[in-house]
């Protein structure tokens, strides 16, 4: 059972960033993510970051090239400019995520599928982290935010207790990637509404 990412095996530090990677789940029972840990309902948030430089110089066939010093040849110089959640750029106004009705717990499945880390943080409540890549932790880890490393997934269970139907959470990147081409208003932000 657990949360994994999978992508391209071959040419890892371009690749992923052009987009070849996924999620997998496999849950220990039905509504059972681990176990002895059950949830009601879940949700896969899979991260990522684009880099128009690199895309427009793998389309150009530039990418790798080191004849003309103004082309890259690693990512060591990677500059993202679109941060995403499931290969969307949150934009103002984009209607929230169903988490279900108040008392109900929500397994937020969180994959880091970027070349840097990110730090998702819960505003208004807090997270039970319960596994790290598919390793279940000997006793949940109460935090309101999560360190997601390159490849990383981490499963945390939010259960909206003192919420009512219709109150929102946001889950925004700590490390403030919340914007569109340096515009503010996007970027790594979720919001997640209490529902029925």
């Amino acid at each position: 059972p657990g949360t994994y990412g999978y992508q391209s095996g071959t040419h890892i530090a371009v690749q992923v960033q052009m987009g070849l990677y996924g999620a997998m789940v496999k849950d220990n029972a039905v509504g059972e993510a681990y176990p002895g840990i059950s949830y009601d309902q879940d949700q896969v948030l899979l991260y990522s970051a684009i880099d128009p430089e690199l895309h427009r110089q793998v389309s150009l066939g530039l990418y790798g090239d080191p004849s003309d010093p103004n082309n890259m040849t690693s990512t060591v110089h990677y500059a993202p400019e679109y941060f995403l959640i499931n290969g969307q750029s949150y934009a103002v106004g984009d209607l929230p995520t169903l988490i279900g009705a108040p008392g109900t717990t929500t397994l937020l499945r969180m994959i880091n599928m970027d070349i840097d880390t990110h730090a998702p943080m819960l505003l208004g409540s807090h997270l039970d982290i319960i596994a790290e890549s598919g390793y279940p932790y000997p006793f949940p880890r109460q935090q309101y935010s999560v360190n997601l490393a390159p490849g990383q997934a981490k499963d945390a269970l939010l259960t909206a207790t003192g919420a009512v139907l219709g109150d929102t959470l946001a889950l925004i990147d700590r490390r403030l990637n919340t914007t569109n081409a340096g515009g503010s208003g996007g970027g790594l932000v979720s919001l997640l509404q209490v529902g029925g």
